[in-house]
């Protein structure tokens, strides 16, 4: 995230900015503006930039869980059990914790790809 922030020093701006923005949004807006959800917010943007459109069945809930997931494969996974089986936020935590993609045999994976 660094990088593509322009390196160290852009980075440290950034930060500032975000905890700035959450300051002004949260007195404007709500408590749902906090630095860490600002940051979260914009880590989802550099994470699903490149999809033409966020898919509807998940909630800001489910993304947000799946943030954490770094493989792409794997979060797409993941996505799709969501959209195939109507899976709650909870069902989606219960199936990642149980590492459902880790047991997938290596057939299984490629097939995914």
């Amino acid at each position: 995230m660094v990088e593509a922030q322009g390196g160290e020093s852009r980075a440290q701006y950034g930060d500032n900015l975000i905890k700035k923005w959450a300051i002004a949004f949260t007195h404007d807006y709500g408590k749902n503006y906090s630095a860490r959800e600002l940051r979260q917010m914009r880590q989802f943007y550099s994470i699903f930039l490149k999809w033409c459109s966020v898919n509807t069945a998940l909630s800001w809930s489910h993304y947000r869980y799946l943030l954490s997931i770094k493989n792409e494969n794997e979060r797409n996974y993941y996505i799709n059990q969501v959209i195939l089986n109507s899976l709650s936020v909870r069902e989606l935590r219960s199936l990642i914790k149980s590492k459902a993609y880790d047991r997938l045999s290596y057939a299984d994976k490629k097939t995914l790809n």
